[in-house]
């Protein structure tokens, strides 16, 4: 089991509203919630490994309970009673030791746990684990499940989801769509931490939509650097981008050119490990094709020609396979207040737009630096 919303950061763990506790493994979570046989008695026994504890900081609670808690989230059941792992009195860091050797977790509509002050009371205890301890560091608690009890003839269960964890699923996603993603953590007036996970273009929109006639425009996402520029360092052939590239989607696999330019004639530009399998099995991730709350599975999409065309779309902006190595001097607020990531910038001594790859070799002092830029032909696009 883990704590189930925290983050590492420079200031240390943040750990997110409220508290909440989940099974860690992928394939036993999915499998914990039976399609038939399951009843509100139904629980899963779990053995648990020696030395089962939790630490938390109980500053807010004002006291150090001789006990806390453990319960099931769908039905407040009682999943655990932990004691005080001894005399302490530091509020800050409070272990809680679980003495038994087995825990009997309700699976019916399981939704994960949370703790709480005592047998009968359901509100979650207004305690976290220490900013100073990580997630594995402040909770111990492991264990093997070794029965299920109160079953009603339980047959089959639900397999596994076809992923390991969620962050490489989204970064997967990401990968063959031309997205990209940002965690960030904000506090509120309350104190409370809380996780906004954000999913945008790589190529925004506001920097791809330019004239096709008239002068050249720009805006946030479409920005004029050229009064940065300083000197040429070095043209190349662009990095990781072939003449036919290779679109690694679970088990498929598609081929397309998107240059004539480059000196690399074949090679790989996506690899996600979607669950995307050819022999029919399942699970296998899929779109949905038509409106929200509407429409129907689109399970090839990644085979249809609509795929094809925004991935030419995409990839066709950088056909020139052109990358290019500056000295420029640019303003440390500027980088990190103007730069957008998912933008592009124009230089009028290189007669061109560019996707910035790095910046390397900042000098706080003089403001100078190394900005590795991709050649992109924006004023192709329609």
């Amino acid at each position: 089991m883990f704590w189930r919303y925290a983050s590492e950061t420079d200031d240390g763990t943040k750990y997110f509203r409220g508290n909440a506790l989940d099974i860690k493994e992928y394939d036993t979570r999915t499998a914990m919630t039976a399609p038939g046989g399951v009843t509100e008695s139904t629980v899963a026994v779990v053995t648990m490994d020696n030395n089962a504890y939790i630490t938390l900081d109980m500053s807010k609670v004002g006291t150090v309970l001789n006990y806390v808690v453990l319960k099931a989230v769908y039905n407040n059941q009682t999943v655990a009673v932990f004691q005080k792992d001894g005399e302490q009195n530091d509020i800050t860091q409070v272990r809680y030791k679980y003495i038994s050797t087995t825990m009997n977790i309700p699976i019916r509509n399981f939704y994960g746990f949370y703790i709480s002050r005592d047998i009968n009371d359901y509100n979650r205890l207004n305690a976290l684990p220490p900013s100073f301890m990580s997630p594995d560091e402040a909770v111990n608690l492991s264990g093997k499940i070794t029965s299920l009890q109160n079953t009603a003839g339980l047959t089959q269960e639900f397999g596994n989801c076809g992923v390991s964890d969620a962050i490489t699923y989204l970064t997967d996603i990401c990968k063959i769509f031309q997205w990209g993603w940002k965690f960030t953590l904000t506090e509120d007036v309350n104190g409370n931490t809380n996780v906004n996970v954000n999913v945008y273009k790589l190529i925004a929109d506001e920097a791809r939509n330019v004239a096709q006639n008239g002068p050249i425009t720009f805006n946030d996402s479409r920005q004029d650097w050229s009064d940065f520029y300083l000197s040429t360092d070095k043209i190349e052939d662009s990095e990781g981008f072939p003449n036919t590239a290779v679109f690694k989607i679970g088990d498929y696999f598609k081929s397309l050119q998107v240059s004539k330019a480059s000196f690399t004639a074949k090679g790989d530009i996506v690899e996600s490990n979607v669950p995307y399998p050819q022999d029919g099995t399942y699970p296998r991730f899929a779109i949905r094709k038509g409106a929200v709350g509407s429409g129907s599975t689109w399970v090839e999409y990644f085979k249809s020609i609509e795929y094809t065309q925004s991935l030419q779309k995409y990839y066709g902006l950088f056909s020139d396979a052109l990358d290019v190595t500056i000295k420029a001097k640019i303003p440390y607020y500027y980088i990190e207040n103007k730069y957008k990531e998912n933008g592009v910038v124009w230089f009028k001594q290189l007669n061109a737009f560019f996707y910035i790859r790095s910046i390397t070799d900042y000098n706080l002092s003089t403001q100078e630096c190394k900005v590795k830029l991709t050649k992109i032909n924006l004023l192709r696009q329609k």
